[in-house]
């Protein structure tokens, strides 16, 4: 195979590897995300002295704002790439991480849920963009794959892992 791919871009195969393992190991990151209030929810609402239930309704906070973020984040990728796209996600979730882990109450914790959800949507959608703007439709199905294992590590570690640790 030649020493670039990329018809745009004419980046090394070796930079594109690199570039789609760090970007799955953010979906992963998304995943895990997505999964960590469900394994604590009952310390947490101890600690904002809340019941459970009423905590758990505010989970729901993380997939709506995923959801809605997921055609402007698109269309962001599509004129800005993936880069400045992936990079913004990035500090907007350490943002919401940063968000959620000092929260004190529900409203701290319903705000980092809105961030982390809106700034982990595209996760996926950039590798796999990336991937299919530069690999041929063979090495496309091999990624796509590849990238959804490597993202769907984060549930495996925020179940027993993460149980033991809470």
């Amino acid at each position: 195979m030649d020493a670039t791919v990329g018809v745009e871009d004419g980046i090394s195969i070796r930079t594109l590897v690199l570039a789609l393992l760090a970007l799955a190991l953010g979906h992963m990151l998304s995943t895990l995300l997505r999964t960590i209030p469900a394994i604590s929810l009952d310390l947490m609402a101890r600690d904002f002295h809340v019941e459970p239930q009423a905590l758990a309704s505010l989970t729901s906070i993380y997939p709506f704002s995923f959801v809605a973020a997921q055609i402007p984040v698109g269309a962001a990728m599509d004129r800005f790439g993936v880069r400045p796209v992936s990079l913004s996600l990035l500090a907007g979730t350490v943002l919401g991480s940063v968000i959620a882990s000092l929260a004190t109450g529900v409203s701290g914790f319903a705000l980092g849920q809105l961030v982390l959800g809106v700034s982990t949507s595209g996760m996926l959608m950039c590798p796999m963009t990336l991937a299919a703007k530069n690999l041929s439709a063979a090495r496309f199905g091999l990624w796509s794959g590849a990238i959804l294992s490597i993202g769907n590590v984060g549930m495996l570690l925020s179940s027993s892992p993460l149980a033991l640790v809470i």
